[in-house]
C-alpha cells in the first residue's frame, strides 16, 4: 500500500501524562488500510505494540546503533526519559547513521 511505508512507526502517548505507551508499526496497519470498513473501525490502540524497544535519552550512540541493528527492529524508535518513560521524541535509524558518518568525517579532518 502506498499509504503506509514499510518500517515506519507512529508513537502513542497518553494525553494526560505524555508517558510512552507503545508504537504502531506500518506493516501492522497495512492490512486494515486495504479494507475500508476495517480502516474506519480499527483504532491505533488496537494495533499498539508495547514490546518495541525504546531509546533512553542518556543512551550512547554505539548502544543505540546496537538496538537498531537487531533483527526486525523498526526504522524509528521512541526516545524516552529514562527516569519516568515520558516520550521525548523519535529517533530514526538513518539519522543515527548520518550522525555517525559526520563524526567520522570530522575526526578525519583533525
Amino acid at each position: 500500500s502506498d499509504l503506509v511505508k514499510p518500517g515506519t512507526v507512529a508513537l502513542v502517548e497518553s494525553d494526560s501524562s505524555s508517558k510512552y505507551l507503545g508504537s504502531v508499526v506500518a506493516e501492522d496497519v497495512a492490512a486494515f488500510a486495504r479494507n475500508k470498513e476495517l480502516a474506519q473501525a480499527v483504532l491505533a490502540m488496537d494495533v499498539l505494540r508495547s514490546d518495541m524497544p525504546t531509546l533512553p535519552a542518556d543512551m550512547h550512540l554505539p548502544e543505540a546503533l546496537g538496538i537498531f541493528s537487531r533483527p526486525h527492529c523498526a526504522e524509528s524508535l521512541a526516545l524516552v526519559n529514562p527516569n519516568n518513560d515520558l516520550l521525548l521524541g523519535v529517533v530514526n535509524k538513518t539519522d543515527l547513521y548520518l550522525v555517525l558518518s559526520e563524526i567520522m568525517r570530522r575526526e578525519k579532518l583533525q
